[in-house]
């Protein structure tokens, strides 16, 4: 997530939304951008985690946008797909670029498959 760091505003929120084993209960977890990389970077660095843009829409409005974009995360050490899913970004634009002010995803499940309009054309 280093890398990233120039992206977001520094009060960026991470939320993601869990499902509980049995897919029944649904919570929101919110992170700081810090928090966020403390929970997740030991995996990711170890694992070889890279995540690949399936489709999205953007929507704009002035200075703000909303994109939602799906997504596939694979690992390096088995080369697996291991989630897909959609983050939800919203942004503003300071006149001179875009910042990430947030950052909400969901996984797919199979009672919450990815929109057919946010998967890649063939």
């Amino acid at each position: 997530m280093g890398g990233d760091r120039t992206l977001y505003d520094p009060n960026v929120r991470f939320v993601a939304i869990e499902a509980d084993s049995k897919g029944d209960q649904l919570t929101p977890t919110s992170f700081s951008q810090q928090d966020f990389a403390d929970r997740t970077d030991a995996f990711l660095v170890k694992e070889g985690f890279t995540e690949r843009e399936l489709g999205h829409d953007i929507r704009r409005f002035g200075n703000v946008a909303t994109v939602l974009s799906s997504y596939e995360g694979k690992v390096a050490s088995t080369g697996k797909v291991v989630t897909r899913g959609v983050n939800i970004f919203q942004l503003f634009y300071d006149g001179t670029r875009w910042w990430i002010l947030s950052m909400v995803w969901d996984r797919e499940r199979p009672d919450n498959p990815i929109p057919p309009e946010l998967l890649a054309k063939p």
